[in-house]
């Protein structure tokens, strides 16, 4: 079985700046990976391999505010306040859906209360239904309401 250093690597996509997690995310849009036996978010396992333990405390924070960003000199421990500051700041500029997705007006549908839906992430999810989706046997009902069955099998 491969080692866990093994399996993160192949699932980044480095460029010049950000190092984007390509496999999955959890609903928040941060990446996620396996250890031992346990789901871990992929910027903190990044983040513990290049410069150590998290202090008691405190959060990772991604200075580039990209979710899936686990490139170590993207990333910070701070407290929960300054995490929270931040994110709040970067809200209004926020380029990205929680899975990733470029925001654009094409790839986005204005809902109201000035909400906003990623088109690509709504196109995977209605995919991931239909792929899941297995209709139920029918049943044939006569006139009276009686399964047909029933009476096949009376006769």
């Amino acid at each position: 079985m491969k080692t866990a250093v093994a399996r993160f690597w192949p699932k980044v996509a480095k460029t010049d700046g950000c190092w984007d997690w390509t496999a999955s995310v959890n609903s928040k849009g941060y990446g996620l990976i396996s250890v031992n036996g346990r789901l871990h978010l992929a910027h903190r396992i990044s983040y513990l391999w290049a410069k150590g333990e998290i202090p008691e405390g405190l959060q990772v924070d991604h200075l580039c505010f990209n979710k899936r960003c686990v490139n170590p000199d993207h990333l910070e421990a701070v407290t929960a306040r300054v995490n929270t500051l931040r994110s709040r700041k970067a809200f209004a500029t926020d380029e990205r859906c929680a899975r990733g997705h470029r925001w654009d007006v094409p790839g986005t549908l204005s809902m109201s209360g000035g909400k906003r839906r990623c088109l690509a992430c709504r196109h995977d999810d209605r995919q991931r239904a239909n792929a899941e989706f297995e209709p139920r046997p029918m049943k044939h009902i006569d006139y009276r309401g009686e399964l047909m069955e029933r009476i096949i099998r009376a006769a």
